[in-house]
């Protein structure tokens, strides 16, 4: 069974507006705490911290009035998990990372 917010009199057909569209809108405590961890996460691969970089770079444009394209931040962070030698700590900060965002 599903439950949805139809308001009374509210116009059901049509396009619907359903969800956040694939966005993320963080506390601003939430965003520096993802921004503290991403750069944690860019200094813990050195090297290897290109995605890392593209992370950090994602999360400071939300502090700019904008919100987290939750695909991209996802798919960054996956990319980081497959394509390094990730060890605990770097597991650690992507786990830490996706709870703060919270998908």
């Amino acid at each position: 069974m599903s439950t949805f917010n139809f308001h009374n009199g509210a116009d059901i057909k049509g396009v619907s507006n359903f969800g956040d569209g694939g966005r993320i809108v963080l506390t601003p405590e939430a965003l520096a705490a993802a921004c503290d961890k991403a750069d944690e996460l860019v200094g813990a691969l050195g090297d290897q911290a290109g995605p890392a970089e593209e992370l950090r770079e994602e999360l400071e444009g939300a502090e700019e009035d904008r919100a987290v394209d939750a695909s991209r931040i996802h798919r960054l962070l996956a990319t980081i998990q497959d394509s390094t030698a990730a060890g605990t700590g770097v597991v650690a900060l992507i786990d830490s990372l996706r709870r703060l965002i919270g998908r």
